[in-house]
């Protein structure tokens, strides 16, 4: 097997001809000292056309990749820094989100909440925010539902508890 038989089973037929044919027209000077060995000759010479062989090699490899692959790197880097760009985008937009969501819940932390205990028809003692609909908690006696609606405004500023009696007047 011949270098022109390497070159043109990895480049195909035409290239592996012209690698070939370089490789064969570089001439090689060897300073062979007296007394050496015939196979060490041999040896060095080959060691040189295998470096001149892999050199040309590297530099065709070099050539096909800035030929074939040098438009789909750059597309690579601009979709890469499309990417990029976009995340900046998301993660400002996200930012944004939170900076009003806060906001808002500042805005609605600082409104007066108060919360009602009240007797319903149902027999038990309930807890209901003015803010909902339905109450939140519901109790079989009124102090524990006092005690409750206490623990639930404490350390609050904006709460406040209203009590109603059995029959819907205020305690005093």
């Amino acid at each position: 097997m011949t270098y022109l038989d390497v070159a043109g089973g990895l480049f195909g037929k035409f290239t592996g001809k012209k690698v070939g044919q370089k490789v064969y027209k570089e001439k090689v000077t060897v300073q062979i000292p007296a007394g050496t060995n015939a196979n060490d000759i041999i040896k060095e010479t080959q060691k040189q056309i295998r470096e001149t062989a892999s050199h040309i090699v590297n530099k065709l490899f070099d050539k096909i990749d800035k030929t074939v692959f040098g438009k789909l790197i750059t597309e690579i880097e601009n979709l890469e820094n499309y990417v990029n760009a976009w995340k900046q985008s998301s993660i400002k937009i996200c930012n944004d989100y939170s900076i009003s969501k806060n906001r808002k819940q500042k805005a609605s932390s600082t409104r007066n909440i108060t919360l009602h205990v009240f007797y319903d028809n149902d027999g038990k003692w309930k807890i209901q925010s003015d803010s909902q609909k339905y109450p939140s908690a519901t109790f079989f006696t009124k102090t524990e539902a006092v005690k409750k609606a206490r623990e639930l405004s404490a350390n609050k500023k904006n709460y406040k508890v209203f009590i109603l009696n059995k029959d819907g007047s205020k305690t005093k």
